[in-house]
């Protein structure tokens, strides 16, 4: 009898355990909530598929149900953790809703049923621009008429010049700021991608009219008490300028209408004579200032300095018409030799020798490599990070090349680290860089009766930000576009690290400013 009783509950006990393995999974997930995680797209029309993630979703088709309002959806396929369903007829936007068994969840953000005609936003040319930029928007149910398309960047209407059913291609407006892009077309909106836009900028004067006494001004330092110092070409003067306006003379005898003023005698200020001085040096250390005497003779440039008792030396000698000159921390000069097309090293002690370029005015191009198999155009500018790695401005002329800026090690390796995405000719005319080793670039370039200047910041990482952008007219007169600020050709950029913002010497309106860095 025992034996018969064990037997039985042998029997059972194998009964209630083959039941329990057996049990479905849905029996399982039935005990427990669905949760919506996701729904991609989370705006479609009818008819299209529709990937809700999540969990505690049931494996079998038939036990899981999807609506969209009160329309009962279709499932194509269904894991645990996904249901694959189609927008369905008569579906309307809001939260969609889930159920599994008994127990139901809805998604936490609405769905929108997109008719058939609305338009739909793919994808943008590009993610990031400024006023008066060009961005095509891929996508379908445009109008094929420009302007029955209203394109907005973050809320500013933009002009559509061409259009598409699948294709629009807007400039960027005036007041545009970093937001979404959106299309509207016969009352319906489709919502795009963020488009990003840097913040407005300002080009503040701080002159007084005292700065009128300037002539062709063409090369900036600063100081460490806020004041500038200015090469006056014309002139043939150093002028030193106060935070406040308030304009000096620091050598040289006024050249204009007297060409015994014009020299390069060296000696006290109140003798010395200068001839026509391009691109300035400060040493904050000593307080000398340094500058070039820049004449069309070959190789009659030189190197000179003014010392705070206002003594005037020279360095050295041997450049044709220089440009701009550096110095770094062990006390080397690097001066941009723009009529031999190359960087000349000029050391403490005078001794002169080719860093890159040709050195020869009859070979000038534009071939990255070391030493003097480099090749330049004619160099405009140059500035030296606190690594010790030089930037210069290559105007490109000649027949050769666009305006970029080349960046030299101090091994005279050469390399092209910026050129400006204009397809018209660009002239690059100043360069300047940060203590973060920003690289700032000025320039111009001409389209048909328009010449447009512009001043771009190039991060360490290669982000090109415009900061700020004019064009004028061949009248003289400034593009009415709400995107040009009225600035010309920068012949000098300064960096005002202790406040944040560069100096900009405006050489057509011969007045400083200031932009936000």
């Amino acid at each position: 009898m025992k034996a018969i009783v064990k037997v039985m509950l042998t029997v059972w006990v194998a009964s209630a355990f083959l039941f329990t393995s057996c049990e479905s999974d849905d029996s399982k997930v039935d005990n427990q909530n669905p949760e919506i995680v996701s729904v991609v797209p989370d705006q479609a029309a009818v008819g299209t598929s529709v990937l809700i993630t999540g969990k505690n979703f049931s494996t079998t088709l038939s036990n899981n149900s999807v609506n969209f309002g009160s329309v009962s959806a279709t499932i194509t396929a269904a894991t645990a953790v996904s249901l694959t369903v189609t927008v369905p007829a008569g579906a309307t936007s809001g939260a969609i809703t889930v159920k599994v068994g008994s127990k139901s969840t809805q998604s936490k953000i609405a769905f929108s049923v997109l008719d058939d005609k609305k338009p739909v936003i793919v994808s943008t040319s590009i993610s990031s621009g400024f006023c008066g930029y060009e961005v095509t928007i891929s996508g379908s149910n445009f109008s094929a008429t420009p302007s029955d398309n209203i394109v907005k960047f973050n809320g500013s209407v933009a002009t559509v010049l061409q259009a598409s059913s699948t294709s629009l291609l807007a400039r960027v407006p005036p007041l545009a700021s970093t937001g979404n892009i959106t299309v509207e077309v016969a009352g319906q909106v489709a919502n795009g991608p963020s488009f990003q836009l840097p913040p407005a900028f300002t080009l503040t004067s701080i002159k007084d009219t005292q700065v009128g006494v300037l002539d062709q001004p063409n090369g900036i330092v600063m100081d460490s008490d806020g004041n500038f110092y200015v090469t006056d070409y014309n002139l043939s003067q150093v002028n030193k300028i106060t935070p406040s306006g308030i304009v000096s003379r620091v050598a040289g005898q006024n050249y204009i209408g007297n060409n015994s003023n014009l020299g390069t005698e060296d000696g006290p200020v109140a003798t010395a004579t200068l001839a026509f001085p391009n691109g300035l040096s400060f040493d904050k250390k000593t307080g000398d200032i340094y500058f070039l005497n820049s004449t069309n003779v070959k190789d009659n440039g030189a190197l000179r300095k003014i010392t705070p008792s206002g003594i005037v030396s020279t360095i050295a000698k041997g450049f044709y018409n220089p440009t701009g000159v550096v110095q770094d921390d062990a006390g080397n000069f690097y001066v941009a030799d723009y009529g031999n097309f190359c960087v000349k090293k000029v050391t403490p002690s005078g001794t002169v020798s080719i860093l890159a370029g040709s050195g020869s005015p009859t070979l000038a191009g534009a071939l990255n490599a070391t030493g003097t198999a480099a090749r330049f155009t004619l160099i405009n500018s140059i500035a030296i990070d606190a690594k010790g790695t030089i930037y210069v401005a290559e105007w490109g002329s000649l027949g050769i090349g666009s305006g970029s800026i080349r960046k030299i090690t101090l091994a005279g390796e050469v390399s092209t680290y910026y050129t400006h995405p204009s397809t018209a000719f660009v002239e690059m005319f100043e360069v300047a860089v940060d203590a973060a080793g920003n690289v700032y670039a000025s320039g111009e370039f001409t389209s048909g009766n328009k010449t447009s200047y512009f001043l771009h910041q190039i991060t360490p990482t290669g982000n090109v930000k415009q900061m700020a952008f004019s064009t004028i007219n061949s009248d003289g007169t400034y593009l009415a576009d709400g995107c040009t600020i009225p600035f010309g050709r920068v012949a000098g950029i300064t960096v005002d690290e202790k406040n944040r913002k560069l100096i900009l010497l405006i050489d057509g309106i011969k007045q400083l400013n200031t932009i936000p860095m």
